[in-house]
């Protein structure tokens, strides 16, 4: 867990279990989130700092940083695979951008709204390994859903205003139901194409 001040990797009583050889102020919106090590990296845990540089946090105290551009404290950051090449890229806010990055920081797409972001990116997975980011602009009572290459899902932006959830409500049925909050408390319900 983080403060203001600095992250915490405790054991089970609530000792410290990893000391950072390097603090830094994580980002209060953000998660740290784990990373399974493979051949080429270890184990490691990933967030951003209040300035939204990435930080690696590796569980023998390590810490790597990767710089962005510069963000507000009000970013949201989300690690995953987008692009298919089985490695996670950087998904993050900037006020009124949405910004998609490859492990090296080259920019996958970016797409800017004409109001500002309150709400984290959502990545949905599909069959067959298709991917999706979910994004909430709710001064426009509206939300986007975008395919990897950045561009807009046929159809969308759609009338919403919450974060929302793709799955089937009837196992049987082909089609795929988006379910999101709407003005005055009513739930909407989408078929996806």
């Amino acid at each position: 867990f983080a403060d203001s001040m600095r992250v915490y990797i405790l054991d089970r009583r609530g000792n410290e279990r990893v000391k950072l050889k390097k603090q830094f102020s994580a980002s209060y919106h953000n998660n740290l989130i784990l990373e399974r090590g493979n051949v080429n990296t270890d184990n490691r845990l990933v967030t951003t700092d209040s300035k939204g540089v990435i930080h690696y946090i590796y569980f023998n105290g390590n810490v790597e940083t990767i710089a962005t551009e510069k963000l507000p404290p009000s970013h949201f950051f989300e690690y995953q695979d987008i692009d298919g090449d089985n490695t996670r890229d950087f998904i993050y806010t900037n006020n009124n951008q949405l910004i998609v990055q490859n492990n090296k920081n080259e920019k996958i797409f970016s797409y800017v709204f004409d109001k500002q972001i309150n709400d984290p990116p959502v990545t949905y997975i599909f069959p067959h390994g298709e991917k999706r980011i979910g994004i909430v602009i709710s001064g426009e009572n509206l939300i986007y859903l975008f395919s990897e290459n950045g561009k807009l899902v046929n159809g969308f932006p759609i009338t919403g205003r919450s974060l929302f959830s793709i799955g089937k409500l009837n196992p049987k049925q082909e089609k795929f139901n988006l379910v999101v909050g709407g003005e005055d408390n009513f739930l909407y319900n989408y078929y996806l194409n």
